[in-house]
């Protein structure tokens, strides 16, 4: 190694080498070995790169939260095993980095990542029809899959294990072509606002910190109240649960969802339509109410505010007439009825 003493030698050794003529050995040099005419070096004017960030994060992740040993565990019995495991893994990477389909996937994303080194999987040892062989195994097995993931996963970040608060939405996907082969495929209610198309329904059941729970695919034509009845039994059957508080909107109201909810343990939060509850309605025309408080900031047709529900404030001294508003009446059989009061819906649209 170069000591520090050694810098001015060096220095001065140099100094004499350039200023000696050409052809000339400094003293204390041996022979010079004669020049030896090198090959000319071809390379490549552009060298691959790989993505590694958000594919390394993804898979440090999946190993943190032992998505590795659940499926494992799950796919007992499993034909190629380790390689349905990977490319599970591989579809879930995927999505967090550059979602794409599984031909792209296979062909356009998977080898320009470092997922072939690090899971030690060829891209040319699978090709795209191994990605749905792989679905197809994953929904098989998908009871399994779903309860281990909430039990030793969403619940422990979600922090939920003591009261089960569960929000389930139902929503559709439109097929572009005719989705005939499909047989779940079917004309319904679009919300993607696309008529004439054939579509699917499904659901998912969320925490509420986002976590999913469980997903569920019904024909396109499947109407959401139907849903709950199937949903409940699912919820006390793979998961376990028998009681918690069920989330819905008004789409999944009937007496009957509601009396099956009470009969399995469930408390439940769902929108109503006052119209449906007159005497609700006369109930909290007597009474005081609150101010709702607004928080957020609506978008630019005035609508996504969010409010939330401040209880224990007093309306405001001299205020008799608030925008929004809110009571609480609860009847004999112990149900309760947060009634909203909007003075902006009275104003352009009929009462609710």
């Amino acid at each position: 190694p170069l000591r520090d003493e050694d810098i001015p030698r060096l220095r001065k050794w140099l100094d004499d080498w350039t200023h000696l003529p050409p052809g000339t050995i400094p003293s204390g040099i041996g022979p010079v070995p004669p020049l030896v005419a090198l090959p000319e070096l071809e390379y490549e004017e552009n060298l691959p790169s790989y993505r590694h960030g958000v594919p390394a994060l993804g898979h440090a992740l999946f190993q943190k939260l032992a998505l590795r040993s659940i499926l494992n565990n799950a796919f007992a019995g499993v034909k190629r095993k380790e390689l349905r495991i990977n490319l599970a893994e591989v579809m879930v990477l995927n999505r967090l980095d550059d979602p794409q389909s599984k031909l792209a996937l296979r062909r356009d994303w998977y080898p320009y990542t470092s997922l072939p080194w690090v899971l030690g999987l060829p891209p040319e040892t699978w090709d795209e029809d191994s990605l749905y062989e792989t679905l197809d195994v994953i929904d098989q097995h998908r009871d399994a899959l779903e309860k281990a993931v909430y039990e030793r996963v969403v619940r422990p970040l979600d922090d939920n294990a003591a009261d089960s608060v569960l929000m389930k939405d139902l929503t559709s996907s439109y097929f572009e072509g005719k989705g005939e082969a499909n047989p779940l495929s079917a004309k319904g209610y679009s919300r993607d606002r696309v008529r004439g198309s054939k579509q699917v329904n499904w659901s998912l059941v969320l925490t509420p910190k986002g976590f999913p729970v469980t997903l569920e695919v019904y024909k396109g034509n499947t109407v959401d109240k139907t849903t709950v009845v199937g949903t409940v039994e699912r919820l006390k059957t793979v998961f376990g649960l028998k009681a918690g508080t069920f989330v819905g909107d008004r789409g999944m109201l009937t007496l009957d969802n509601l009396k099956l909810l009470h009969a399995a343990g469930f408390h439940y939060v769902v929108a109503e339509t006052l119209w449906n509850e007159k005497e609700v309605l006369a109930e909290a025309q007597k009474k005081k109410r609150e101010p709702l408080r607004a928080s957020g900031a609506p978008n630019e047709k005035g609508k996504g505010l969010q409010t939330r529900l401040e209880v224990g404030l007093a309306s405001p001294l001299g205020e008799e007439l608030l925008e929004e508003s809110w009571c609480e009446v609860v009847r004999e059989d112990g149900r309760r009825h947060i009634v909203v009061f909007s003075e902006e819906k009275k104003r352009t649209s009929s009462p609710r």
